[in-house]
């Protein structure tokens, strides 16, 4: 005989608002003083992000923070202690420390000192261990480094010394940085190539772009201009791979005119012919300019083409139309991105390096059947077990007769449909926004936008930053790809979560508002991912004031969890009902052991 027992549950629902600020036990303040701030740059943008937060392999964190005593200098964050690592200019001027990067056991940074300048110092994350490297521009001015990139067991960057000052490439009255490479001593730091890259590019991989055997860049070359190239950290290997936009350069130092590379993004397969993706200028097979196009490379001449299609046909104003290519992110073979296809604005695209393979997916954003709407979607993708998520403006149905907006959202692609754009026909759904897999349950309801990024997995779960209502960001976490997406901590005011790094199974991360470093240790999802549906049954799910659980043997006890892992609730023997009508509504995991100590596990929603 089956035994009901009547629950109640307390939940914070994703988009139900909190009356207090909420945070989990299992979430922490790391780095709790007052007196130290964190410097820590809010940018996923790696050409833009001068202070990044950065792990090295034992674990230990290194970052810049300001206190009134040091000024602003590099701390690390060791087993949950933080500490000040050197202070380079003693007193509370501080060093300005910029573009942390880790090679191999140590990081390399930028440190600005009355002596030297800005210039470039490395660490192995001890006191003794942090160190100048070379004072490449001699004197207090210093060598404006910017760009440093790790590949093979190298710190590439971009530095400026008397010859790039002296004897510029683009403009010959201003001075310029050219390619550099440091194997951490000052003998082996050595300029490999006098060339310059374009300062503001656009993209998320960063000035120097690693991939394979090569590290790919925008780079000019005194005859031909801005193109594409490459360098395998030595002076012999650093050369420009194609003129990739030769069309006549008038009143210009230069031959032809600059192809303006963006969107640089390394495509990691183990086909050796294509490596990086990008958008450059671009001229058809007549000649003719076509604008901004997608381009693939393997940093050969005969390897670097266009994809072979103009994504974007026509002009306006006697100028060709731009694809505005961006987000590009590498599954299986083909690379997904957003662009304008002059149809259906700037949505989402696919292409496998070949002209009938580069096409529109689908239109997020259609408003009411206006096909040049953007999305500009998918933006900040992430790729999680199998689906793409991202943030995009766009247009949906729920239920399938009632048409809505979303905003500037969270949405989802099945990778698994591989493009292929849907039709009635073959039954394919493309992007999907998040009320269409949670029965109608938004971050955000309305057309108002939630803004998710910063996607980081942790423990096997997805989680990322979103707002549920204006000036209103938090962290949140989803459990599958199918899962309601729940509010984790809901701060005073908000916390703007950023720069999130796993260390040991738990989640760091740095609030904007409170420049603090936080710490969440999610409950291991093994907890979570037992699920038998088949044995235990809760009804009404959704429930309003009670909550019965059917269990197909006698029930000894039971015990409530948030989705973060802590226990809300615990109950032994036969409980038969329990009052909920005045608890809030939510969404928890519910455990059952039976009188033979069997579990079961399932979820439920007030």
């Amino acid at each position: 005989m089956k035994k009901k027992i009547i629950l109640g549950l307390c939940i914070l629902l994703a988009g139900q608002l909190c009356a207090q600020e909420v945070i989990p036990q299992n979430m922490k303040a790391v780095s709790n003083s007052s007196e130290l701030q964190l410097t820590v740059m809010n940018d996923l943008n790696r050409s833009k992000n001068a202070k990044p937060m950065v792990k090295l392999a034992d674990g230990t964190l290194i970052f810049s923070a300001t206190s009134t005593t040091t000024g602003e200098e590099l701390y690390t964050c060791k087993n949950d202690q933080i500490q000040l690592l050197k202070d380079i200019v003693p007193g509370n001027v501080g060093s300005n420390p910029q573009w942390m990067t880790v090679v191999g056991s140590k990081v390399f940074f930028t440190a600005t000192t009355p002596e030297f300048g800005q210039e470039l110092w490395i660490t192995d994350g001890t006191t003794s261990g942090t160190r100048l490297v070379k004072d490449i521009y001699e004197g207090e001015a210093g060598s404006d480094l910017f760009g440093l990139t790790s590949f093979n067991g190298k710190c590439l960057f971009f530095a400026k010394d008397v010859d790039s000052e002296l004897d510029p490439v683009i403009d010959s009255q201003t001075p310029e940085q050219w390619l550099w490479a440091s194997d951490g001593t000052e003998a082996g730091t050595i300029r490999i190539a006098d060339v310059p890259t374009r300062k503001g590019i656009d993209g998320q991989s960063g000035y120097l772009v690693p991939s394979g055997d090569l590290v790919f860049f925008v780079g000019y070359d005194r005859v031909f201009n801005e193109t594409l190239w490459i360098t395998d950290g030595t002076h012999e290997g650093t050369k420009a791979v194609k003129d990739i936009y030769p069309v006549p350069a008038v009143g210009s130092t230069f031959t032809t005119q600059a192809a303006t590379i963006d969107w640089l993004t390394s495509i990691k397969n183990n086909d050796n012919n294509k490596r990086v993706v990008f958008r450059a200028n671009t001229l058809d097979d007549a000649g003719k300019k076509i604008g901004s196009e997608i381009w693939y490379s393997d940093g050969t001449d005969e390897g670097t083409k266009w994809v072979g299609k103009d994504y974007n046909p026509g002009e306006r104003d006697g100028v060709a139309n731009n694809t505005e290519f961006a987000f590009p992110v590498y599954y299986n073979g083909k690379v997904y991105f957003r662009a304008k296809d002059g149809i259906h604005g700037c949505e989402p695209g696919v292409t496998d390096f070949t002209a009938d393979g580069t096409h529109n997916i689908c239109d997020i954003n259609h408003w009411n059947n206006q096909p040049e709407q953007d999305s500009w979607g998918p933006e900040k993708p992430f790729i999680w077990n199998g689906y793409l998520f991202c943030q995009a403006n766009g247009s949906y149905y729920y239920p399938e007769t009632e048409y809505h907006d979303s905003g500037y959202s969270l949405w989802r692609y099945n990778l698994s449909e591989g493009g292929v754009t849907p039709t009635a026909e073959n039954g394919l759904i493309g992007f999907q926004y998040q009320s269409n897999w949670t029965n109608g349950i938004e971050i955000f309801p309305g057309n108002n936008s939630d803004g998710p990024y910063n996607f980081t997995t942790c423990g096997g779960r997805l989680y990322f930053a979103a707002q549920d209502k204006n000036s209103n960001w938090e962290l949140w976490m989803m459990e599958t790809v199918n899962a309601t997406p729940v509010k984790i901590s809901d701060m005073e005011g908000n916390s703007f979560p950023h720069s999130m790094i796993v260390v040991n199974n738990s989640l760091y991360f740095i609030t904007t508002t409170t420049k603090t470093l936080y710490k969440y240790s999610p409950a291991p999802v093994a907890a979570v991912e037992t699920i038998n549906m088949n044995s235990l049954m809760i009804y009404p799910n959704p429930a309003v004031d009670v909550v019965e659980i059917s269990s197909p043997s006698e029930i000894a006890e039971i015990k409530v969890f948030s989705p973060n892992g802590q226990q809300i609730m615990s109950l032994s023997g036969n409980q038969t009902r329990i009052n909920v009508s005045n608890l809030k509504s939510g969404v928890y995991i519910v455990y059952v052991k039976d009188v033979t100590g069997a579990l079961s596990t399932t979820k439920l929603i007030k």
